[in-house]
């Protein structure tokens, strides 16, 4: 089983997708937690990423991939694009960042709800 990343997607994330990510994390918790009874963990490091659980014993229990937040420049903002969370883009002297999925209209005022000014502002 694997954890789908909506940055690697490129789309936001479904609902089976999203349900499908914490069964998962779940399941290795409760592996985990299984391995715990018998072992004990010792030790938990994290090495980028991934947080690692260590046993008395040495052996290691699991490894969690921990989702990180991604940014996307995507330069000037467009007309009739496609934005996603943590999306960035400029929109007169000011870098603003999308907050809600959508797709912009004809003028960026329009669609001013949908995003965060994070550079540039007043």
């Amino acid at each position: 089983m694997t954890i789908t990343y909506r940055n690697l997607k490129g789309a936001p994330l479904s609902a089976d997708e999203l349900d499908q990510n914490f069964r998962e994390l779940h399941q290795r918790l409760e592996e985990l937690e299984e391995g715990k009874a018998s072992a004990g963990v010792r030790k938990i490091t994290q090495e980028g990423p991934d947080i690692l659980f260590e046993s008395t014993t040495g052996e290691i229990l699991g490894r969690v991939t921990v989702p990180l937040m991604h940014f996307r420049p995507r330069g000037p903002w467009a007309s009739r694009e496609n934005y996603l969370f943590y999306d960035l883009c400029l929109f007169e002297e000011k870098t603003y960042l999308c907050k809600t999925p959508h797709k912009s209209g004809d003028d960026f005022e329009s669609g001013r709800a949908y995003w965060d000014i994070i550079f540039g502002g007043d």
